[in-house]
């Protein structure tokens, strides 16, 4: 039995339920199984995860100091330091 695949959903833009995804992810036209990270530049397969896969993208570091750079956001976790 095939898997399910999640689709990308119109109310991951939506500000005021998901802040953490506002800046950065985006619908890609025609691709209902991905998403798009602005930040990265990088395609998103959203798989069975749905919402928690653009949650794991935005904890990866590489995500985390690219954001940082791009719209100024400090981190007070003394790990991610930019130098």
């Amino acid at each position: 039995m095939a898997s399910k695949k999640t689709c990308f959903s119109d109310q991951w833009l939506d500000l005021s339920l998901y802040p953490e995804f506002a800046n950065w992810a985006s619908k890609v036209p025609g691709r209902r199984e991905q998403a798009f990270c602005k930040v990265c530049k990088k395609l998103l397969e959203l798989g069975n995860m749905g919402k928690k896969a653009l949650i794991t993208h935005s904890k990866t570091e590489l995500h985390k100091i690219l954001q940082s750079i791009l719209f100024g956001v400090t981190s007070l976790d003394p790990k991610v330091i930019v130098n």
